[in-house]
């Protein structure tokens, strides 16, 4: 994306559209991101900024973490007007968006077991939080496609299905995005093992598939 060439309002819509996309509601955008887009953009216009600047979202970010750790805002205000600053720019550094929490309000809810799986996984995997957030829309994601195919269990699926789900992806998102659910289910398929003792259901060898 030319970043130089898009104003700050120009990327928040089409950061909103990307959410929506994504699979938030209106709603979940409007009631979650557009208040904190409205302080981005007013944070832009004190620094006479009408592009896309990563030093002045650097700032923004920083700002926030100032008057968190001042206690001059709330912890609800502080995580969720740096999230929003973070999906932005995951959406200008990749063209798409990444969004944890899918569960709440969109189409990527998961059934019981699957919900286990994933939450054994994240609490033994060790990411960054900004990491930790993408992970888990990848794992929810690939999780979601086995659901959606009728696969109750991990032990129905193979070498196939994941092919099925990363040409999926190829058609949806751009090559860096695909690279990294790629590279996150590699890191799914290694820890393969805390999901053994999240259930006693088999985990196929269908992993071998991202060794390559």
């Amino acid at each position: 994306m030319a970043n130089s060439e898009l104003t700050i309002d120009e990327i928040i819509v089409k950061t909103e559209e990307a959410l929506v996309g994504a699979g938030l509601s209106n709603q979940t955008v409007w009631g979650s991101y557009y208040k904190s887009y409205r302080l981005l953009k007013r944070f832009f216009q004190e620094r006479d900024c009408k592009y896309y600047d990563m030093s002045i979202m650097d700032d923004f970010i920083k700002e926030y973490q100032r008057k968190y750790a001042n206690l001059e805002i709330c912890r609800s205000l502080y995580y969720q007007t740096v999230r929003a600053a973070r999906v932005l720019c995951s959406y200008v550094d990749n063209g798409t968006v990444f969004i944890s929490n899918l569960d709440r309000g969109t189409r990527y809810g998961l059934n019981e077991f699957y919900e286990k799986v994933l939450t054994e996984y994240l609490a033994q995997a060790d990411y960054t939080k900004n990491t930790a957030d993408d992970v888990e829309w990848s794992i929810r994601r690939f999780l979601f496609f086995l659901q959606q195919t009728d696969h109750v269990s991990l032990s129905t699926i193979d070498d196939s299905h994941a092919r099925r789900f990363i040409i999926s992806m190829a058609e949806a998102y751009s090559d860096g995005t695909v690279h990294n659910i790629m590279s996150y289910l590699r890191k799914f398929r290694d820890l393969k093992d805390c999901l053994k003792n999240a259930s006693t259901i088999r985990i196929k060898t269908f992993f071998l598939y991202w060794v390559t």
